[in-house]
C-alpha cells in the first residue's frame, strides 16, 4: 500500500504543475482584444445616438469579467500548491515511518532482519 502511494503520490504532483503552469491563453486574447476594441470605440465620434458610450460599458464589463475569472483561475492555482505541499508533507511521513519500520526491525546482526518476540506472548523457543 505505501509503495503505491509512493508511486502516486509524485504522479498527481506532476500532473498538478502541469495544472497551474497554463497561463490562460484564450481568456488573455480575449482580454487584448476587448481592450483593442475599447481604443477603437473611444476614439470614434461621439454621433451615434449613445450606442458607443453602451458599447464602452458593456466592453468594460466584460474586461471587470474576464479579471474577475483569472483571479479565480489564481485561486484554483493556489489550492492546488496548497495540496501539493499538503501530498509533499504526507509522502515525508510516510518515507519516515516506511525508514522507522525498518530500523526498528533491524536485528543486532549486522542490520539483517530479524523477528522479534511480541510483547506479553508465551515463549515458544529454547531461550
Amino acid at each position: 500500500m505505501t509503495k503505491i502511494l509512493l508511486v502516486l503520490i509524485p504522479v498527481c504532483l506532476l500532473a498538478a504543475r502541469a495544472v497551474r503552469a497554463e497561463e490562460h491563453p484564450d481568456m488573455q486574447a480575449a482580454q487584448q482584444a476587448l481592450e483593442s476594441a475599447r481604443q477603437h470605440l473611444k476614439a470614434a465620434g461621439p454621433e451615434y445616438a449613445g450606442h458607443r458610450a453602451k458599447a464602452l460599458e458593456r466592453i468594460n464589463q466584460a474586461l471587470e469579467q474576464i479579471r474577475l475569472g483569472l483571479a479565480s483561475a489564481g485561486g484554483a492555482e493556489k489550492r492546488v500548491e496548497r495540496r501539493e505541499r499538503g501530498l509533499e508533507r504526507r509522502e515525508q511521513r510516510l518515507e519516515k515511518r516506511i525508514e522507522g519500520t525498518k530500523q526498528r526491525r533491524r536485528g543486532p546482526i549486522r542490520g539483517k532482519l530479524t523477528t522479534r518476540p511480541v510483547a506479553g506472548a508465551a515463549r515458544t523457543w529454547p531461550p
